[in-house]
């Protein structure tokens, strides 16, 4: 019961967000590189109607951004030194609507992901 309340909170406010620009997606998890700061002072992962960008707010060596559909299908997969790469905007005009997941994962398999919808 309560992931459903989640989910139709997180669609909320998605649904809410689609009209305007770069809404923060949420994201849960740890990186072991980097910097000891905070997650929100690392990264951020920002959606807009046309694209979702990733802000490299430390340096991590080679991050991999990785995207997956409802199903489990990866739709987007890139290696990014953000070390020299502070951002990059991930193209999300083509994909079919529905629940996605970003995943950015370190070389110590830390990790941290979050949920979008796309409507």
């Amino acid at each position: 019961m309560k992931k459903i309340i989640c989910l139709f909170l997180l669609l909320c406010v998605c649904m809410i967000g689609s009209a305007e620009n770069n809404v923060p997606i949420g994201l849960k998890g740890g990186l072991k590189t980097g910097s000891s700061k905070n997650q929100s002072e690392q990264l951020q992962v920002l959606l807009s109607e046309h694209e979702i960008r990733v802000n490299f707010l430390d340096c991590f060596n080679n991050l991999t951004v990785e995207i997956e559909n409802e199903n489990g299908i990866t739709v987007y997969n890139n290696t990014v030194n953000s070390c020299v790469t502070n951002s990059i905007s991930i193209n999300i005009q083509n994909f079919p609507l529905g629940w996605y997941k970003i995943k950015i994962t370190d070389q110590n398999g830390g990790y941290v992901e979050g949920w979008f919808f796309i409507e």
